[in-house]
């Protein structure tokens, strides 16, 4: 019998909508050469960023870096749903490469090198690559989409509910990501 269970907390799910719609903003603003709007768009992603490492360490047991650094070659040859929670191994995979890359996405634009718009358009192929690992699991059946959306999966009945952390730990980290990003935009003006 499989449950259906609550996998990815309200701030993990708030991070994918916000994260979708900055990196939107990101490439609008800087297709269309606004300046003022792409710097304030790359704080956004830049506190984004540091929150997702922040709630990497310490937030809820599917957000967390040990949750999907994990090997991605058995689900790949194993057939059947993929019954953990979280990220499945190839995507989770993908999440440090995609997270690191933002980073020198995000550094080069502060430290205004002429290489930080290649960088920007090569973030599309780990972007593209997540959507692919996505598009394949659904194709299994599983519908990673729909999960990261609603927050559930369907489970088998004797599977542990993962740890979720508090909402108000997420404030918090919120909080350390606008203060760090804050002052780390004052020294680099």
């Amino acid at each position: 019998m499989r449950l259906s269970m609550l996998i990815w907390d309200l701030p993990m799910r708030l991070y994918h909508a916000a994260l979708v719609l900055v990196l939107l903003a990101a490439f609008a603003t800087g297709l269309t050469h606004h300046a003022l709007w792409h710097g304030w768009v790359g704080r956004a992603l830049a506190v984004l960023l540091v929150w997702r490492v922040l709630w990497g360490i310490a937030g809820s047991d599917t957000a967390r870096f040990t949750a999907f650094l994990v090997n991605p070659l058995p689900p790949l040859r194993r057939p059947g749903p993929d019954d953990g929670f979280g990220h499945a191994a190839a995507g989770g995979a993908l999440l440090p490469l995609t997270l690191v890359w933002l980073a020198l996405v995000l550094a080069s634009g502060f430290a205004h090198f002429p290489a930080h718009r290649l960088l920007a358009y090569t973030l599309l192929l780990p972007v593209a690559l997540h959507l692919v690992v996505i598009a394949a699991a659904s194709a299994r059946h599983e519908a990673p989409l729909r999960a990261i959306l609603v927050g559930k999966k369907k489970l088998p009945a004797a599977t542990r509910a993962p740890r979720r952390a508090s909402p108000g730990l997420a404030l918090v980290a919120l909080a350390c990501a606008l203060a760090l990003v804050a002052v780390l935009s004052r020294l680099l003006a």
